[in-house]
């Protein structure tokens, strides 16, 4: 993912920088000139928060008294949801806002990206369960018929339940994308 924009400062390109500098390295984003680096490719691979995941940030100054910061985010293995979205559009804002001196852009730290890290399980969890307790009746019904391969009866009900709460998170995920659009926010 990039996010990219331009931003109009009367500042020197050596004060631009250390603006920014300013804000990145308070995000955890080592600093190499005009080139930031946070997170790492295994991070963004494996990583349920997105501060893990690896980014590169770089100021530009394409002419005097005019900037770009661009966010270069390896999403690489992950189902990008609205909230981690909205987590690099704050990110991102945060370090535009750093160059114009506006102190109203929220911090990226914001509860909506980590929040969602956890709606996936919330919503998986309670099929497990409910699966596993169907689990338990068929076994019983099973057994009394005779058929005695449990491993493939739990492996496919465990399946079934697991893949189940995925749809439902999904669904969900999709609404809130829809309501937010729906309300011109982020």
């Amino acid at each position: 993912m990039i996010f990219e924009g331009t931003v109009v400062c009367d500042c020197a390109a050596d004060e631009a920088r250390l603006r920014v500098a300013s804000v990145f390295a308070s995000r955890g984003y080592a600093v190499n000139g005009a080139t930031f680096s946070r997170g790492s490719r295994l991070g963004s691979f494996l990583g349920v928060n997105p501060r893990r995941w690896k980014v590169e940030a770089t100021l530009g100054n394409p002419s005097p008294g005019r900037f770009t910061v661009k966010l270069a985010v390896d999403a690489t293995g992950q189902l990008v949801t609205g909230a981690e979205e909205a987590y690099w559009h704050r990110e991102h804002g945060g370090a535009r806002a750093a160059l114009t001196g506006d102190q109203s852009q929220p911090d990226a730290a914001g509860r909506g990206a980590l929040w969602a890290n956890w709606r996936a399980p919330l919503f998986i969890v309670p099929y497990a369960l409910l699966g596993g307790g169907l689990l338990a009746f068929v076994r019983d019904v099973a057994h009394r018929y005779g058929i005695t391969n449990f491993a493939l009866i739990f492996a496919v009900g465990l399946f079934a339940s697991v893949l189940a709460g995925l749809v439902h998170w999904l669904s969900f995920e999709a609404n809130r994308a829809r309501k937010r659009i729906g309300r011109g926010g982020s």
